[in-house]
């Protein structure tokens, strides 16, 4: 049994039984003894969300908590923690179910995942975006500007403005 808080403090529980994975085989598209749908919760958000929401909707419909407000409720910094709960949850349904494939895929996810943005985290630490792009802005700027000045300088002496009688010469035939 795991949980996770919503971004107002209420915590909601997930303890997958058969008879959960039955009813929401029944009632969504996921069927949870499939892999690739693992791997698509895994790897997006808001279909974790969607499961979520499959996972907890009786206990919500009984709280009177509609699933426009149970999405509400989900800020960022909690889809975060729900999504490590179910990823969790699940590997501890399946490693009771005696599904130790499973269990290990699950296991590499949640392993994947941490690694990926502990390496996020340790570039972002070492990288300052702002000084980068400053710099580009100013690399291009100069690029363009000095294309320009190539440019005018190209244009011959005699056709620069020199426009004194106001009109230009045409010749008769």
């Amino acid at each position: 049994m795991r949980s996770f808080k919503d971004k107002n403090g209420k915590e909601w529980v997930l303890d997958l039984t058969v008879g959960d994975v039955s009813r929401i085989k029944a009632t969504s598209r996921f069927n949870l003894f499939d892999a690739e749908i693992l791997r698509e919760v895994y790897l997006d958000e808001l279909v974790s969300y969607e499961l979520l929401w499959k996972i907890v909707e009786p206990v919500a419909t009984a709280q009177n908590v509609s699933e426009p407000e149970f999405g509400k409720s989900i800020a960022a910094f909690s889809l975060y923690d729900a999504r490590q709960a179910l990823l969790e949850e699940l590997r501890d349904f399946f490693q009771n179910l005696q599904k130790p494939e499973v269990v290990e895929l699950l296991e590499k996810m949640v392993k994947w995942h941490k690694a990926a943005l502990d390496q996020w985290k340790t570039k972002l630490a070492g990288f300052d975006l702002d000084t980068k792009v400053e710099t580009a802005i100013s690399e291009q700027l100069n690029v363009a500007f000095g294309h320009l000045e190539d440019s005018l300088a190209s244009i011959p002496e005699s056709t620069r403005g020199d426009n004194s009688s106001g009109s230009p010469k045409v010749s008769a035939r």
